[in-house]
């Protein structure tokens, strides 16, 4: 036979079962259990339980990822600023890349190669090249045109 039990039914005898969840002992053993649990940890005896000696593999296991991980991170963000650095060198390299093509084409036009040698004395040919060409017989005979 199963017995129900009425939550809010009052017992004659003693407070409601609402009432035995909010009075005040209860909170003063959550306190205490909370205060017992901070001086174990802060005494240090819970590294003595065979459990947790049991883990201490695990734990520097974890330890060196976490190392790993942190060393890892710090890598990258070096790295992450050397190629920023390298980005704004190389836009800076760029830059002068097309100014001096820029200044080698301008320089390299006829008429300023004319306007810079007329104070030199050079003067514009005006008859137009000739090719040279090597006749049948100095062919046959290199040794004559040396």
């Amino acid at each position: 036979m199963q017995r129900r039990f009425n939550m809010n039914a009052h017992h004659p005898t003693g407070p409601s079962s609402t009432q035995n969840l909010n009075s005040p002992a209860k909170k003063v053993r959550k306190r205490n259990r909370f205060s017992q649990a901070a001086h174990v940890i802060l005494d240090g005896s819970f590294l003595t339980r065979e459990k947790v000696i049991r883990l201490i593999p695990f734990i520097l296991y974890l330890m060196l990822l976490a190392i790993f991980h942190i060393a890892n991170s710090y890598r990258a963000e070096k790295s992450w600023f050397e190629i920023n650095a390298l980005k704004g060198q190389m836009d800076e390299l760029r830059y002068h890349y097309i100014t001096s093509k820029s200044e080698l084409m301008s320089v390299g036009r006829h008429s300023e190669v004319s306007l810079r040698l007329k104070d030199t004395g050079l003067k514009e040919a005006t008859v137009p090249p000739v090719k040279l060409s090597l006749s049948d017989v100095s062919l046959q005979n290199p040794a004559r045109h040396e």
